[in-house]
């Protein structure tokens, strides 16, 4: 007989222990794509001010 708890020899158990809750998934994949869409609109639009350069 095994002295591991049952829970951690079922496959929910190694889940919920290994993955991420969904919430900061969630919001990882938003804080992503919101600094992709940024960084792009910047770029489209050019420097702010007249002699700016990268």
């Amino acid at each position: 007989m095994k002295d591991q708890p049952t829970f951690l020899r079922t496959v929910g158990g190694f889940l919920s222990r290994y993955v991420p809750p969904p919430a900061l998934t969630g919001f990882l994949v938003l804080l992503v794509a919101m600094v992709a869409v940024s960084y792009e609109v910047g770029s489209a639009v050019g420097p702010v001010a007249p002699g700016m350069l990268r």
